[in-house]
């Protein structure tokens, strides 16, 4: 049988090439809206791009490690906004996807999930209604709301009932962590609040929800020690409150930082009867920063770093120095600056050494270069980034290349 076509090279995904956002007119000599071009033949840049190969990798290892801890995968479908990124998750076993907003939960509506986790408490009544209603017209098949007070769980309560009928909206209970985000403080309080909401006759519970990732300590003895500790809360929570769950009930962690420790301590979970939904975001594309420095610390086997945005050096008037046009409107700084990878010059790739980004302004990255380094005025230079998330959302096309940097397709972005 043969394999379906990956989105990104489907005909419909160079549709948003006809229009003029950032990059697009990048696309081959004079801007030919096509496939098939170099990047050596960009006719603009900054351009952004995504490696076909790390995307198939990434997935395959995701899948790999699902499979071998008897997890369900949820990827966090606000790290890209990408309908193809999307659409190849669905194809590649996504369970579920999560998002962090309303506007979020209804583009992937839109996109075609039918498993939707708002993975963020949502408190707005008309944007709750909304989404409801729009789950009990079939545009979804499951819909889910995590909750971590009285006060979010009466909101869903009220939206629920304008809906009217025997519609009762889904909850996860969200526990969090002393000094963390959202989420309720300790096992006690999290189980207080399942049985309010198993309670709640406008109100379905289905599981416990947690977010380890802003554990403080990123990959430290004392770090890992901390993340244990609330997973195995998380866990204690979850089995604790299987009494008042449907044969639909679950537990869901979100995170790519942790995900082995993850593995470790909730591992017996699903065998009790409690299927585990890891709710990763970045581990499609990885990064060339944070979690690649975080991976090198993991027995997992390592992820491929699969975005760049390629930039042209466009001034080089001092020995040391060199400035090229991609800056903090084009990539990701908040989790580190860029490193610069790879570089094309007289129609040819080469490997990058001597040049380090040391910063940004909003349209220019500052190039420090050692002695001797070979970087000229014109050249393209590959910037691997930190933090995928906030690269993505500073563009609505961005290139997939094959590992000859030929282009070979498009993905989108709805932020």
């Amino acid at each position: 049988m043969s394999q379906p076509l990956l989105p990104w090279r489907q005909a419909r995904a160079l549709a948003r090439l006809a229009y003029e956002f950032k990059g697009s007119q990048a696309w081959g000599p004079q801007g030919n809206h096509g496939l098939g071009w170099s990047l050596v033949d960009a006719a603009e840049t900054p351009l952004a791009v995504i490696r076909e190969s790390a995307l198939v990798h990434n997935s395959a290892r995701m899948r790999e490690y699902c499979d071998s801890a008897g997890f369900l995968l949820a990827p966090h479908a606000k790290t890209t906004m990408s309908p193809e990124l999307m659409e190849y998750q669905t194809q590649s076993g996504a369970w579920a996807f999560a998002v962090a907003t309303a506007y979020q939960a209804r583009r992937a509506i839109t996109f075609g999930a039918s498993r939707i986790m708002l993975a963020a408490e949502l408190i707005d009544h008309d944007a709750l209604v909304d989404l409801m209603r729009r789950h009990h017209a079939g545009q979804c098949d499951d819909l889910m709301f995590f909750v971590d007070s009285n006060e979010s769980l009466d909101a869903i309560a009220a939206a629920s009932a304008v809906i009217g009928g025997d519609y009762r909206a889904h909850v996860l209970i969200e526990l969090g962590h002393l000094g963390g985000r959202t989420g309720v403080r300790g096992v006690d309080a999290a189980l207080e609040l399942a049985r309010a909401a198993y309670e709640q006759p406008l109100v379905h519970l289905r599981g416990i929800a947690g977010y380890e990732g802003t554990v403080p300590g990123i990959r430290t003895d004392e770090g890992l020690l901390r993340v244990d500790g609330f997973l195995d809360e998380l866990r204690d929570a979850a089995l604790a409150s299987m009494e008042l769950l449907g044969d639909d009930g679950f537990v869901t962690v979100g995170g790519s930082m942790y995900l082995d420790r993850v593995r470790e301590r909730l591992a017996d979970v699903p065998g009790q009867g409690l299927p585990v939904a890891v709710r990763s975001g970045c581990y499609l594309t990885h990064d060339h920063g944070l979690y690649e420095t975080a991976s090198h610390t993991t027995p997992m086997p390592s992820w491929s770093p699969g975005i760049e945005v390629w930039a042209r050096v466009i001034s080089h008037n001092e020995p040391t120095l060199a400035i090229a046009n991609a800056g903090r409107r084009d990539l990701s700084y908040d989790q580190g600056l860029p490193v610069a990878v790879k570089r094309i010059t007289d129609a040819k790739a080469h490997d990058v050494t001597g040049v380090e980004v040391f910063a940004l302004s909003d349209q220019h990255t500052w190039l420090r270069l050692d002695d001797g380094c070979e970087l000229s005025v014109g050249d393209l230079i590959g910037l691997g980034i930190s933090h995928p998330c906030t690269t993505f959302d500073s563009w609505q096309v961005l290139a997939v290349v094959d590992d000859n940097d030929v282009v070979v397709g498009v993905c989108s972005t709805y932020f």
